[in-house]
């Protein structure tokens, strides 16, 4: 079987989720073509799916010296960079993956968002996730969640609910938004129009830790 198949092959098996099996399809691809990029990249993936990162940011950042106008490859590096808690590092590449491709813009914009705001830079975060929702609204929802989430703490209540509200309105089956609609309602003593908020965050995602 040529490399080829075997890549195309692991990846149906990856898309299945079944990684164990697609890793050792990647590995066989590498061991025939050691600088088959998308291989690594996406070995890669897997090791970011199992919180291995400082594997997956080797490999990519092999996959970027391989091919340096691969954004999916920046993307997915800004994304490790960011999950090993390199965020100076990942920010650049998210840039970076947003001049390669535009596609990338709206989600890199508010993974850049997330990140200033962990690191405390509350006004950047702010017009990181405003930037992000105004280039490409069907991806916005992320980015109103994440903006809400600042005006709620920030105290402005009627602005995170108008946010968390949008959110909704462009993904209806967005479990977090509700939850923090919720929350915010909760938060100014209006408990009976929150459960009902909390109750259909948890039919959409009964698992999800951080609604309650």
């Amino acid at each position: 079987m040529a490399f080829d198949d075997i890549l195309q092959k692991a990846i149906n098996l990856h898309n299945q989720g079944k990684l164990a099996e697609a890793e050792q399809l990647y590995r066989q691809v590498l061991e025939t073509a050691p600088k088959n990029a998308w291989a690594m990249h996406f070995l890669a993936m897997i090791a970011v799916a199992r919180g291995a990162y400082d594997n997956a940011i080797s490999l990519l950042y092999q996959a970027v010296d391989i091919d340096k106008k691969a954004a999916p490859f920046r993307f997915n590096l800004a994304m490790a960079l960011q999950g090993a808690q390199f965020y100076s590092e990942a920010t650049e590449q998210y840039k970076t993956a947003m001049k390669l491709d535009k596609d990338f813009a709206a989600e890199a914009l508010n993974n850049i968002g997330n990140i200033y705001k962990i690191t405390g830079q509350v006004k950047d975060a702010e017009k990181a996730y405003k930037k992000s929702i105004e280039t490409d609204e069907k991806k916005s929802f992320y980015a109103l969640n994440g903006l809400g989430i600042l005006y709620r703490e920030a105290g402005k209540y009627e602005k995170a609910m108008e946010c968390f509200q949008r959110a909704i309105d462009v993904e209806e089956a967005f479990a977090d938004a509700y939850a923090n609609l919720a929350t915010t309602l909760r938060v100014q003593g209006r408990l009976f129009e929150a459960l009902p908020l909390y109750e259909k965050a948890l039919g959409i995602d009964g698992n999800n830790p951080f609604i309650w």
